[in-house]
């Protein structure tokens, strides 16, 4: 996956010629008057070349509402609970990883 997107010019073509699955981008991104329009686009686009979307930082239900008018199906974000390890004993094996986490709660289907 690309995570950490900031700016929506990049390469869908170049992406899927290296056989990305997903692009994650924050949901601020898509804020303000044409920003519906433009997370439809990109949807689409990324669609065209069996990439998925992924919006990210999720905060709040009006932001989900909007989100889900688009038909993005991954959202990810505080809404759907808060980043914790994927298993209980994670960060019992390897003292090196003891205490760190994805800084992003996990994704889930829209």
């Amino acid at each position: 996956s690309m995570d950490q997107v900031g700016d929506l010019d990049f390469d869908i073509p170049g992406l899927a010629a290296r056989h990305f699955s997903f692009v994650k981008v924050s949901a601020a991104l898509f804020q303000g008057d044409d920003g519906l329009l433009t997370l439809e686009r990109l949807k689409a686009a990324l669609s065209r070349h069996e990439i998925d979307l992924v919006v990210e930082k999720i905060e709040d239900e009006p932001t989900i509402i909007e989100i889900l008018d688009t038909g993005a199906l991954y959202g990810q974000g505080f809404l759907f609970g808060e980043p914790r390890p994927s298993r209980d004993d994670a960060f019992d094996r390897d003292d090196d990883f003891k205490g760190t986490a994805d800084a992003d709660a996990p994704t889930r289907e829209l």
